[in-house]
């Protein structure tokens, strides 16, 4: 993410949307387990011993475990069990609901698309969450949906310019005239 630290809201945001559109792949850490040898000093005239302790590493995003996994899921979902719980039940509300469904899944709809257009002489990208037919959508992970937080947290992030863009986008690429929809 560029050198961003990723805060819950990031993840379980981004979690919900690869699990509703199956892209990127998701992928739960849970930590581990690491043998390691421990000293124990023997008693009088005896030899100190060497065991090997089991050191339980958890969830935690630190440590060498961590990045041994982060190394070798790179490019994927990377969340933890209780994450990964919290998002499916986000992607399940999204894959279930009538509007969503006919937005986001109609036949012909395309996910996670480029679109490269010109404006104004400039070169200009977007990546447009669900293109149809008849619509462009923009998904966006909520705490809450309700309209005046909805209408408050979309003015402050400006999320109707870039679905504006997106549409711009559209036409100016000569995907065609698109309605908008956050």
């Amino acid at each position: 993410r560029g050198g961003i630290d990723e805060t819950l809201s990031m993840r379980l945001g981004t979690g919900g949307h690869a699990l509703t559109f199956g892209t990127p792949e998701v992928v739960v850490y849970r930590g581990g387990t690491k043998l390691t040898d421990k000293v124990v000093k023997g008693k009088k005239g005896e030899p100190d011993t060497t065991v090997q302790v089991a050191k339980e590493y958890t969830s935690v995003r630190s440590g060498s475990f961590w990045e041994a996994f982060e190394i070798e899921h790179a490019g994927k979902v990377i969340l933890s069990e209780t994450e990964h719980a919290k998002a499916m039940a986000m992607a399940e509300a999204i894959q279930t609901h009538p509007d969503a469904d006919r937005l986001l899944f109609a036949p012909g709809t395309q996910h996670e698309v480029p679109l490269q257009w010109l404006q104004a002489g400039r070169r200009c990208t977007g990546r447009l969450d669900s293109l149809g037919p008849h619509a462009v959508a923009d998904l966006k992970c909520v705490q809450d949906a309700s309209p005046y937080r909805l209408r408050y947290q979309a003015r402050n992030l400006g999320w109707a310019a870039q679905l504006a863009w997106y549409m711009d986008g559209c036409e100016l690429a000569d995907v065609g005239e698109r309605a908008g929809y956050l």
